[in-house]
This record gives C-alpha cells, structure tokens and sequence, in this order.
C-alpha cells in the first residue's frame, strides 16, 4: 500500500455510528421508571453487539445502571437533608438535583465525548490494521475504562482533565467488569500502537494520543482548532452528527440543554469556585 493509499485510509471519514448509550431521567420518580424499563430493555442501551466481547456488553449496560445510581443517590442524599420541619413557603416534594445540574451536565459532556473518542479510536485501530489487528487476546482493541474520571465532577479534577493528553486519559485502569485482561491492558495497547514498527502509524497514533481532551472538545462541538490536530480527529464524529441519535433517546430540550452546555464548558468550569478539600478547610479553622 502506498503511502497516498494509507494517508487517504487514515483520514477516512467513513465511520459507523454506534448507537448512543446516555438514557438519564430528569427527576428521582422518572428515575425509577426508567430504572425499571431499563432492567427490562438494557439491550436498547448498548452499541453493536457484533463487535462486543461478552465483558464489554456487561459493561456498557453497567455503566448506565452506574449512572443512574449516581442520579438516585444524589437524590437521596437530598432528600435526607429536607427531613424535619420545612421552612415558610418552602417546597421540598422533589429533589432538585436533576440531570440539568451543573455537575450531571459535565459529567454527561464528559461521557458522551470519552465515549465517543473510545469507539472512534477503536474504528480507526480496525481501518488501519485490518486483518493485522490480531484475534482473541491479542486484538488491538481499547478496552472501556473504570468511570472514575467520568464520576469525578470537582472544579480541581475537571480543569486539570482539560489538558489531559489522550493517552493519559486511556491509559488509565480498564473497568473491573472486563476479566480476561489485566487493569492496564489499554496502556499496553496504547504504547504498541504508538511504538508500531511501521513508522506511518506509529507517527499517526502519536499524534493523536498527544491531543488533549480540550482539543477533542473543540473539534466535537466544531469549533476552529489547529489544521495538523484536525487531522488526526477526521472520522469523529461531531455533535451535532450524533444529535439523531441523542433525540431517540432524550428529549428535545435535554438535548438542546447539553448543546448550550457544551459550547461554554471550559468557561463555565473556570467560573466555579474548587471546593477546599476538609483537609485544608480544617487547617483554615485552627488558624482561626
């Protein structure tokens, strides 16, 4: 194959879209009744299962039931905090933590993007390697990742996740529900790839684990980023190239609210105020 043949199979725009695997509710009492038709219908929730090892089915559909159980337990926690007697006018029948919250919001962004670049990463490992691309346990094939960084909606953690290079981002340990490889099998994946003997590939994949999560933000919601870094990111999908399927399974305004949402999240994330940790919050105390 030519070097043209392989630059033009590199950038390719061709790409199947997986379907979308975000089904959150907008109050606690929607909550459970999606809770409930979920446990029922968990296959609606899940990408193309051709393509799937039997941990990562599990895990796709663990993952929503997590996301969900962050929701419930927020509410919870909410709800505990309104017992005893209420103040004038207060009205405290349903929990007002809800989806449109400024931390489930960066939490969804982040999701919807990481999910995205994980399937768009693995599209572009199969378009580059084909039939070399291993079978079994030695398949090249990014694994998905423990939903820390996801769940993790501090100020601190999110503007330092900003800046976070790709490989950083997928090198981190693989979720506990996949058992036939070890915690850091993506890492291993990442470093053969961006090792490759061949050096084509190995220059392209390191230039795209080089991007920042930032970059990759700016390019989903399509903004104007540097020509060399869009490169590396032809195939992904933008947002508004996944709005389809966001609407099948969201409503209009939730969809529109992650839209807006989207557009200004590195200013709204430099506009809060990081928590002080209780350490610090302590310390602050005695100096008191």
């Amino acid at each position: 194959m030519s070097q043209n043949d392989l630059n033009n199979f590199f950038f390719s725009n061709e790409f199947e879209s997986p379907n979308e695997l975000y089904c959150p509710s907008s109050s606690r009492y929607e909550l459970e009744n999606e809770i409930n038709y979920f446990n029922g219908h968990s296959n609606l929730c899940e990408r193309n299962t051709n393509e799937l090892t039997n941990d990562e089915k599990n895990n796709n559909v663990e993952d929503e039931k997590d996301e969900y159980q962050i929701y419930d337990k927020q509410c919870k926690t909410k709800e505990k905090k309104l017992l005893g007697r209420k103040k004038y006018g207060e009205d405290n029948s349903e929990c007002n933590h809800t989806k449109y919250s400024d931390d489930n919001s960066r939490r969804k962004t982040k999701r919807i993007v990481v999910n995205e670049l994980h399937d768009f990463i693995n599209k572009k490992i199969e378009n580059i390697y084909g039939i070399d691309i291993g079978e079994g346990m030695l398949k090249k094939r990014l694994m998905k990742l423990r939903q820390n960084q996801i769940s993790d909606a501090s100020v601190d953690f999110n503007i330092k996740f900003l800046n976070k290079t790709l490989k950083d981002i997928f090198s981190e340990d693989v979720t506990g529900r996949v058992t036939n490889f070890s915690s850091d099998r993506n890492k291993e994946i990442i470093e053969e790839l961006i090792n490759d003997e061949d050096i084509i590939k190995r220059e392209y994949f390191e230039g795209l684990f080089n991007l920042t999560f930032l970059d990759c933000l700016k390019y989903f919601r399509d903004d104007d980023i540097d020509q060399q870094k869009s490169h590396y990111l032809q195939g992904f999908q933008k947002f508004d190239e996944i709005k389809e399927k966001l609407f099948s399974k969201n409503d209009e305004v939730y969809v529109e609210h992650l839209s807006k949402y989207l557009k200004d999240y590195e200013k709204i994330l430099f506009k809060k105020k990081p928590r002080k940790s209780k350490k610090l919050q302590k310390m602050d105390e005695n100096k008191i």
